[in-house]
C-alpha cells in the first residue's frame, strides 16, 4: 500500500513539473518566429519588421512606382532553345510556369522599364524596344500610354523610350562602383505582364569584362535574385531602393530563372542614357584592329593578343601598328585575353590617347594612339565566341 501511494505521489509531482515547463516556455511557433526575425535582421543589415531604410520592404516601396510594364509589338523575337544558354528574359503572353518559349514567337511581348525622369523618360533594353513598331507603357497607377523610342544602342543593349506625361515618380540612381559581393539586392520588374513583382537575392559576382551574345560588356553585375521572363529592362536595386543596375540577361537551362542573372551597371547605363536623350545614339571609341585567339599548340613568344588585321583608316594604323604585332599592355595593364582590349578601350572617349606596348620581331615597342569615334559602317567591336557559362 505504501508503495502504491509513493508511485502516485511521484506521478503527481512529475506531472506538475512538466506542466510548469510547458506553460513557462513560449509556443513553438513563437520561438521559430523569433529566430527568423533575428536571422532576417542580421541578413538585411536592418530591422526585418517595419519599412525603414536597409530593408526589402523599404526598398520595394520606394522603387516599385518607378518600374513600368512595356507591351511590345514588333519583329518576332527568337529565343534560344539550347540546353544551356544565355537568354534575354523577354516575356511572351501565355507563357505559364514550366512552359518553354518555342523557337519563334509572334511579334508581341512583355518587358519592363525604369522611369529615370519625371517628364517621362524610361530606360530599358535595346532587345526590348530596339526593333519594336509599337510600345505601350503601363504605369504603376494603371495608366496606359504610348511610348516612342528616343535612342537605342545595340552594343550596350540599352534603349531610352518616352511617354507624354509629367510629374512621374522616378527612380533614384545608386552607385554601381560601390557594389560588393554578397550584398543584398532586389530585382523589380513586370514578368509576363502579371503586374509589378519583386524578388530578393545577393550580388553573386562582378563580371569584368564579360562576353554575352557576342557582345563584350565592360562589366555586368551577376545576381541570384530571380530575373524571370518579362523582367528585361527592370531594376536591380540596393536595400535603400537606389537602382544599381538594369536587368538584361539570364543563364538558363529551362528558359526561366535558375539563379544566374545579369544586370548592366547603372553608372554606365545612365551615361549612355543621357547621350541617347541628347543625340539618339551612343558614341564609342575606336582603335581599328582585329585580333585572333592564340592557336592551341602554338604558344606565343610573349604573353598578349595577336593583331589579325589593322584597319588602314584606323588609329592603330596611324600609329604604325601592323598585323602580326602582339599587344602586351595598354596603359600599363597586362593583356591576357582579347576581351581585355575592348574593356580598356571602352574606359575612354574618342579623342583621348592611350599607351600601347607591343612585341614585334623579338623587340618590345611602346606607342601612343589617339582613339577616334567608331565609324557608323561598323556594326560592333570585334568579339570572340561566348565563353562557357561561369
Amino acid at each position: 500500500m505504501l508503495r502504491f501511494i509513493s508511485y502516485v505521489l511521484v506521478f503527481i509531482v512529475g506531472f506538475g513539473v512538466c506542466a510548469g515547463i510547458y506553460y513557462a516556455a513560449p509556443p513553438r511557433n513563437q520561438v521559430t518566429s523569433g529566430r527568423m526575425t533575428a536571422m532576417a535582421e542580421a541578413s538585411s543589415g536592418g530591422p526585418a519588421v517595419g519599412a525603414g531604410p536597409g530593408t526589402t520592404i523599404f526598398a520595394v516601396a520606394k522603387l516599385e512606382p518607378s518600374v513600368v510594364n512595356i507591351d511590345i509589338t514588333g519583329k518576332p523575337i527568337v529565343v534560344p532553345n539550347n540546353q544551356f544558354d544565355f537568354q534575354f528574359p523577354f516575356g511572351f503572353p501565355g507563357m505559364g510556369e514550366g512552359m518553354r518559349a518555342p523557337e519563334e514567337q509572334t511579334p508581341k511581348g512583355q518587358a519592363s522599364g525604369v522611369i529615370i525622369s519625371s517628364d517621362g523618360y524610361i530606360l530599358t533594353n535595346n532587345h526590348v524596344a530596339g526593333d519594336a513598331s509599337k510600345l505601350v507603357v503601363t504605369l504603376h497607377d494603371g495608366r496606359r500610354l504610348n511610348a516612342k523610342v528616343i535612342g537605342k544602342d545595340e552594343h550596350s543593349d540599352l534603349a531610352v523610350i518616352k511617354v507624354d506625361a509629367s510629374g512621374l515618380p522616378h527612380a533614384t540612381q545608386g552607385n554601381s562602383t560601390d557594389v560588393k559581393l554578397g550584398q543584398w539586392v532586389i530585382a523589380v520588374g513586370n514578368p509576363l505582364g502579371i503586374g509589378s513583382t519583386a524578388t530578393a537575392g545577393i550580388i553573386s559576382a562582378i563580371r569584368s569584362p564579360f562576353t554575352l551574345k557576342n557582345h563584350i560588356f565592360p562589366e555586368l553585375i551577376q545576381t541570384d535574385a530571380a530575373i524571370n521572363p518579362g523582367n528585361s529592362g527592370g531594376a536591380l536595386a540596393d536595400l535603400n531602393g537606389d537602382v544599381i543596375g538594369i536587368n538584361t540577361a539570364i543563364a538558363s537551362t529551362n528558359g526561366g530563372s535558375i539563379g544566374i542573372g545579369f544586370a548592366i551597371p547603372i553608372n554606365m547605363a545612365m551615361k549612355h542614357a543621357e547621350e541617347m536623350i541628347h543625340t539618339g545614339s551612343v558614341t564609342y571609341p575606336w582603335l581599328g584592329i582585329g585580333y585572333s585567339a592564340q592557336t592551341p599548340g602554338q604558344p606565343l613568344p610573349v604573353k598578349g593578343v595577336v593583331l589579325a588585321r589593322v584597319d588602314p583608316d584606323g588609329p592603330a594604323a596611324k600609329a604604325h601598328l601592323q598585323a602580326g604585332d602582339i599587344i602586351t599592355q595598354i596603359n600599363n595593364h597586362p593583356i591576357d585575353q582579347p576581351e581585355r582590349i575592348n574593356y580598356l578601350i571602352l574606359q575612354h572617349e574618342p579623342g583621348e590617347t592611350i599607351t600601347i606596348q607591343y612585341w614585334r620581331n623579338g623587340q618590345t615597342h611602346t606607342v601612343e594612339v589617339t582613339l577616334s569615334r567608331l565609324p557608323a559602317r561598323l556594326e560592333a567591336p570585334p568579339a570572340p565566341p561566348a565563353p562557357p557559362i561561369p
